[in-house]
């Protein structure tokens, strides 16, 4: 199971903007400062700013 606070807590000690992983079924999760949410099957284009990390497959 997606745990959002465990994710936001990797995003803040990994200090990037925005992050991404795979729910159980399949869908992209990001999490950043601001927040959470889920993107669908396919990840969202990367920025021209910032960072970035991808968790899990």
């Amino acid at each position: 199971m997606f745990e959002e606070q465990t994710f936001l807590r990797e995003i803040a000690e990994a200090a990037v903007d925005t992050a991404y992983a795979k729910d159980l079924d399949g869908r992209y999760v990001w999490a950043s400062q601001a927040g959470v949410g889920r993107m669908g099957l396919e990840p969202a284009k990367a920025g021209s700013c910032g960072s970035s990390v991808w968790r899990g497959t």
